[in-house]
């Protein structure tokens, strides 16, 4: 992962470690550690000041797909899997597709199932029904799992959602959210107020809001040309939802009502991950095509391009630094006459 200085491009720093694409990032509340999961097989704690590893942790089952911090900052959690038919080991019933871990210690603290997760198909036909995102609400209350199968057939559960006791994993209660295969998409986002939650799902053409609590749908957005919604958050103040899609275009809408705000257009592939800043000024995307794109959000004008490397991509609490895939960008204001301004400062 190397560290980036903007504007000028310089790299004067680096993270090693992972051996393969970063998929997914993510700071901890306190902003003094990043988590990274790789299709490496691991995830990694670094420090921040730093960039020293902390921790890596060996997931079960295969590649990590989608990593958290809880909100108190002492747990990581891990979604991971082989998605491939004719790699059955992932899928042996002692093995975890989710994962909780101690932040400090790494000690696996608990491990999950899917809730529909059905053994003999798995065995038989070679079909992954696996956990593929994770997520913990911001009042520390709830932990919520996608769950879906990487084979579209008549007798593979559908994919979903199962929002979980966060202490122990516990499965609370199980949303049906597709007709099958929720893989690559089965991105999950709170509300800041914990009460609501945004679901994707490969097989949607849209996005789903839904009551966290009893699971009642609040809120579908997109459509047809939306098709393959692919990730997507609440902005800070939760009155607007931001999604990504597999056209390349992501889209602002009112979280309230489901209303069409603005939708951004500049990227040639899939964006794999889209977000606000801290500040809800700015959208920051992640696309399959090489690049991350800075968006202001009431406009929507796009104005910077860099360069990806990967597709995990999160934004530091103080809005200071932007980890995307294994680079780190610089958004802090000017520091001297050759930085003229910050990447959120435009």
């Amino acid at each position: 992962m190397k560290i980036w200085k903007f504007p000028l491009g310089e790299a004067f720093d680096r993270l090693e470690g992972h051996g393969q694409r970063i998929n997914s990032v993510a700071y901890s509340p306190s902003g003094k550690q990043i988590v990274t999961g790789s299709e490496d097989r691991t995830a990694r704690i670094w420090d921040r000041e730093t960039r020293r590893q902390l921790l890596k942790i060996q997931a079960p089952g295969g590649e990590v797909v989608s990593v958290a911090f809880s909100p108190d900052g002492r747990r990581v959690a891990t979604a991971s899997g082989d998605y491939y038919p004719y790699n059955l080991k992932a899928y042996d019933s002692k093995q975890y597709s989710g994962a909780i871990w101690d932040a400090v210690t790494g000690e696996l603290l608990f491990g999950m199932v899917p809730v529909d997760k059905n053994l003999t198909n798995i065995l038989i036909h070679g079909i992954a029904y696996l956990i593929h995102g994770i997520a913990y609400s911001p009042d520390g209350k709830w932990l919520v799992t996608a769950e879906g199968s990487t084979t579209r057939t008549s007798s593979t559960p559908g994919s979903g959602y199962v929002v979980r006791n966060s202490s122990d994993g516990t499965p609370i209660h199980r949303v049906q959210s597709g007709s099958a295969q929720g893989l690559f998409g089965g991105i999950i986002a709170f509300s800041p107020d914990s009460r609501r939650v945004l679901t994707m799902f490969k097989d949607h053409q849209r996005a789903v809001v839904s009551d966290v609590a009893s699971g009642r749908e609040l809120l579908i957005l997109g459509g047809p040309r939306n098709y393959n919604v692919a990730c997507g958050e609440f902005s800070r103040d939760g009155k607007r939802i931001l999604t990504g899609n597999g056209n390349g275009t992501a889209m602002v809408w009112d979280a309230t009502t489901g209303s069409e705000l603005l939708s951004l257009h500049g990227h040639t592939g899939l964006i794999k991950s889209a977000i606000f800043s801290p500040d809800d000024r700015r959208i920051i995307t992640i696309s399959v095509d090489g690049t991350v794109k800075i968006w202001d959000a009431k406009t929507g004008r796009e104005f910077l391009t860099l360069d990806a490397g990967g597709w995990g991509m999160a934004v530091s609490p103080d809005g200071l630094e932007i980890v995307a895939g294994r680079y780190i960008w610089s958004a802090a204001p000017p520091t001297s006459t050759t930085q003229t301004s910050g990447l959120f400062s435009r």
